[in-house]
């Protein structure tokens, strides 16, 4: 059996996680691993088991939530394939990961002075081209590039502007998220339909 699937393997982890967005929530934005160690009740041994340092956990939490919105991108190309229509669920799904996600969110995109903002808009970007990759006969066109990039950093100034102007929940934000992300879902529908 793999140590993935080891239920102590998996206990460490929930608590170095637990942890770790207690300490962030609590205003301290670069926790050492030594502090994790200390909130979660295990050693430092244990915590470098599951993660080589404090960074690659913030990646690990990052990567969670990419992988979130990479199924819901292929999902949404599924059904733009049978429609050839702009989706209206690409949004709503998207806006659903985040507020699965939102403890993680609240604690990393403020944090470590826009670092790991800036690559979670790369990793959505990438999501958004590879999602489309499929459907495309000829190259990456450049105002695809861009319109991806701006995507990315809509969902993430969304999702920042939410976390300093409200501390009411993500999922309130929905219709809002929706609303302000269906040009990028239609520009990329129109863009796709000349292939």
């Amino acid at each position: 059996m793999s140590k993935e699937g080891d239920l102590r393997f998996k206990r460490t982890e929930a608590a170095i996680r637990r942890a770790f967005l207690s300490i962030v929530g609590e205003g301290d934005p670069s926790p050492s691993a030594s502090d994790i160690c200390r909130r979660a009740g295990i050693s430092r041994n244990a915590f470098y088991l599951h993660h080589a340092g404090v960074p690659a956990l913030c990646q690990t939490l990052v990567d969670e939530i990419v992988s979130d919105i990479r199924t819901a991108s292929i999902d949404s190309v599924g059904r733009f394939v049978e429609s050839r229509s702009s989706d209206p669920l690409l949004a709503g799904a998207i806006a659903e990961t985040l507020a699965r996600h939102e403890a993680v969110l609240r604690a990393l995109l403020p944090a470590a002075d826009g670092t790991i903002a800036a690559s979670f808009a790369k990793a959505l970007e990438d999501v958004y081209i590879e999602a489309a990759r499929p459907l495309k006969a000829k190259g990456d066109g450049c105002g695809y590039r861009l319109s991806c990039a701006w995507g990315a950093w809509a969902v993430i100034g969304f999702t920042l502007r939410w976390f300093e102007e409200t501390s009411q929940p993500l999922a309130d934000g929905t219709a809002d998220f929706i609303r302000l992300q269906q040009p990028l879902t239609d520009a990329t529908s129109a863009y796709l339909s000349e292939w």
